[in-house]
């Protein structure tokens, strides 16, 4: 467990930072909100990936146990083997019960907003009205506004194009898939990071909406700073005030060509074929060319092969020392028997 938490932290610190520093700030959001979502499930895929390489078998039985053998020696951790395992189990499990009861809290908050709140459909918008001073925000196709001001028309249309863009293009489906990732995964700060980072470019897709409109920049800029406020909203809302201004700002003005976007994308290739390489497992499987035949023409082992195996069984079976030396090959050629029998064969086998 503990390697495969330190490969998919490893892919996904490798993978975060190359966004950080080739993508985050050019303008191609589409591509970079699946690539956010992406990341997540490459890095703890990679890990889980096992490739078999095949190696050739001895059917030789090595009779010197000097050489090529395994020690068996016991150490006395009884701490460390009964209870740290554990300890380390239940910190895990506290964290997954928190971060659930937080997910599950601000979810409900969320419902009961939309049922006690009044509602207007507008298309395939529903506009939840708040007496509550709240910023501009969104869940899934429901916009959250303040009552007063939106009755006044003290609301600009550009903000109410910003949160239907969160609305139309689904962005809390991503925000709910972090979430729920970082419930199981609490201990992991790059969650965090990109948590962060997929709400970032949600507001770098709602502005580029905005302004695709013929808005000019510095205008809707305005209006931006306007609407920011350290008010706060809920964890699984997206809000126009969202925090780094200067950021999108500076995102706003920035022109990615086509051929730039092609090329950055075709650099993840390399980058995804060294990190499969680099941290999947690979899984040795020995293939006895020797004993090819028998495996496609024989039900189960044969007689000599039953006597073989009885033989290295018994041999091992009547051996005291501590520590016991046992010859590899040998383990292999009576794994390799085994495999061979039937159930009835492995019945009546030596133990």
């Amino acid at each position: 467990m503990e390697v495969y938490l330190l490969k998919s932290s490893a892919c996904l610190i490798l993978l975060f930072s190359f966004y950080k520093l080739f993508l985050e700030k050019e303008n191609m959001h589409l591509f970079k909100r699946f690539y956010l979502l992406g990341i997540v499930l490459v890095s703890f895929g990679i890990p889980l990936l096992s490739f078999p390489s095949y190696m050739e078998a001895s059917s030789v039985i090595n009779p010197e146990f000097i050489s090529n053998t395994t020690e068996f020696k016991t150490y006395d951790n009884s701490f460390i083997n009964d209870y740290l395992p554990s300890i380390l189990w239940s910190i895990y499990a506290i964290g997954v019960l928190f971060f659930s009861i937080r997910f599950g809290k601000n979810l409900i908050t969320i419902l009961f907003r939309i049922k006690l709140n009044q509602k207007l459909r507008l298309n395939s918008f529903i506009n939840v009205l708040l007496f509550d001073t709240v910023i501009p925000h969104t869940f899934f196709n429901y916009i959250f506004l303040n009552k007063q001001k939106f009755e006044a028309r003290e609301i600009p249309e550009e903000v109410i194009v910003h949160e239907q863009t969160h609305a139309q293009q689904k962005h809390s489906i991503d925000i709910v898939f972090i979430e729920l990732i970082q419930i199981v995964f609490w201990f992991n700060p790059f969650i965090y990071l990109i948590k962060y980072s997929i709400k970032l470019n949600h507001e770098f897709l709602a502005d580029q909406a905005v302004l695709k409109r013929g808005i000019e920049a510095s205008f809707y800029q305005n209006i931006l700073l306007a609407f920011s406020s350290e008010a706060a909203t809920p964890i699984l809302a997206n809000s126009i005030n969202y925090s780094f201004i200067k950021k999108r700002f500076t995102v706003m003005k920035t022109h990615t060509s086509k051929r730039k976007i092609w090329i950055k994308s075709l650099i993840i290739l390399p980058l995804l074929a060294v990190l499969i390489f680099g941290f999947s497992s690979r899984e040795e499987i020995e293939k006895d060319i020797n004993s090819l035949k028998e495996i496609t023409t024989q039900k189960g082992a044969t007689k000599e092969q039953i006597k073989e195996y009885n033989t290295l069984a018994k041999k091992y079976n009547n051996i005291s020392k501590d520590p016991m030396r046992i010859n590899s090959k040998d383990v292999s050629r009576l794994k390799y028997l085994y495999d061979l029998m039937t159930i009835k064969q492995r019945e009546n086998a030596t133990p």
